[in-house]
């Protein structure tokens, strides 16, 4: 007959052998732990709980020893990749000149230049440079321009002058007792400088440079100005009129009270003649009390560069009687008083030379030939000195 499985406290054919101990007494597992079959096979409806648990158990001990394998290895790299990246600060330019000149370019992204620098091979590795950025945060926010790169420079500092604009910087040196017409030629012919605009007629140029003049010249002052590759020539003229316009309002402050001008451009004006007149800082102020003396008596300024200004380009190199004849707004032998314009560029000398004069009876002088003058009291001590010093060459 088939047999039925039975329970605790049921009757069992052929009871399984007991756990026997040496030596002891034979002993029965107890019924209530153990369900068997008639064969004493174990049930197969009896779930396998304990045995279950025990291997879920060992299996989530493998999971944790994985994951913590795995960070401790993220760690590892995170901290290598850290230290390889900010080393990159440490390494210094490749170059074989002393330095060199580096665009970047608007718009241009942090790893486009770096991958550029590796390839001109400048730095060994792009890819590290650019990481190092993005860590600072830097890699959005340097500046294009143009950078002068030096030999040895470290990979930290060259980042630091991208963030800061620290460009390269070009200079433009203005000389006084030039022309306005000079000045514009040099700075169109200097590279770097754009004028992204036409340049107002000379008549105007004042005007366009912020002055309480019109007339251009004369209207900027002499000096060493530095620029970035593409500034806008304008802005540097700017820099200039306004320099001028600082020199212009000291000198007219400080001026003698009894001189015969009536406006800081009328004494922009006498400056700039004495500029050209004056072949050193010291005869500056002999060359102005020359003009103020005349000025007061009315006597013409009879001044030759004035005269050389009005003929434009018709004068081609040596003033003649018959220029002195032909009349012009800055012929100042025809004329009384000053001409309408400054003639050119003046120093700082000039300007305070037409500012405060020396006292003197002087109301000539003629040139020794050596850049200074001779200066005398009246005509006939002008001839002799004419005779002595022009006439024997």
């Amino acid at each position: 007959p088939n047999a039925a499985a039975v329970g605790v406290g049921h009757a069992r054919p052929a009871p399984t052998q007991a756990w026997v101990m040496p030596d002891a007494p034979s002993m029965r597992v107890p019924d209530s732990l153990v369900h068997v079959t008639e064969y004493g096979e174990p049930s197969s409806s009896q779930p396998e709980t304990g045995h279950n648990v025990r291997m879920g158990g060992g299996s989530l001990n493998w999971m944790r020893l994985g994951l913590f394998l795995a960070l401790g290895l993220a760690a590892v790299f995170a901290a290598a990749t850290a230290y390889m990246v900010g080393e990159v600060r440490f390494e210094p330019i490749v170059l074989q000149q002393d330095e060199r000149l580096v665009l970047v370019e608007p718009g241009e992204s942090f790893s486009e230049l770096a991958t550029r620098l590796e390839e001109q091979g400048m730095i060994r590795d792009a890819w590290r440079f650019s990481a190092y950025a993005r860590a600072l945060g830097a890699a959005d926010s340097i500046h294009a321009g143009e950078y002068r790169v030096r030999r040895g420079e470290l990979l930290g500092e060259l980042l630091k002058r991208l963030q800061r604009g620290d460009v390269a910087n070009y200079r433009l040196t203005l000389i006084e007792g030039r022309r306005i017409a000079d000045v514009l030629s040099l700075m169109r012919e200097t590279p770097g400088i754009v004028f992204a605009a036409p340049v107002p007629p000379l008549e105007q140029l004042a005007e366009w440079l912020g002055l309480p003049w019109r007339h251009g010249e004369g209207s900027i002052w002499p000096d060493t100005y530095f620029f970035r590759r593409g500034e806008e020539g304008r802005e540097i003229l700017l820099r200039a009129a306004q320099a001028l316009k600082a020199e212009l309002t000291a000198a007219w402050e400080g001026r003698d009270p009894d001189l015969p001008l009536e406006s800081p451009y009328d004494l922009l004006i006498l400056a700039s003649l004495i500029e050209k007149e004056s072949g050193t800082a010291a005869d500056a102020y002999r060359v102005g009390r020359v003009f103020v003396n005349r000025l007061e008596i009315g006597m013409r300024l009879q001044a030759d560069p004035s005269v050389i200004y009005g003929l434009g380009d018709a004068f081609a190199g040596d003033l003649l009687r018959s220029h002195l004849r032909e009349d012009t707004p800055y012929n100042t032998y025809t004329r009384y008083g000053l001409p309408p314009t400054p003639i050119s560029l003046v120093s700082r000398h000039s300007l305070r030379a037409a500012a405060d004069p020396a006292e003197g009876p002087w109301k000539y002088f003629v040139s020794r030939g050596d850049g200074s003058s001779e200066f005398s009291r009246t005509l006939s001590e002008h001839n002799r000195a004419v005779r002595r010093y022009i006439k024997k060459r």
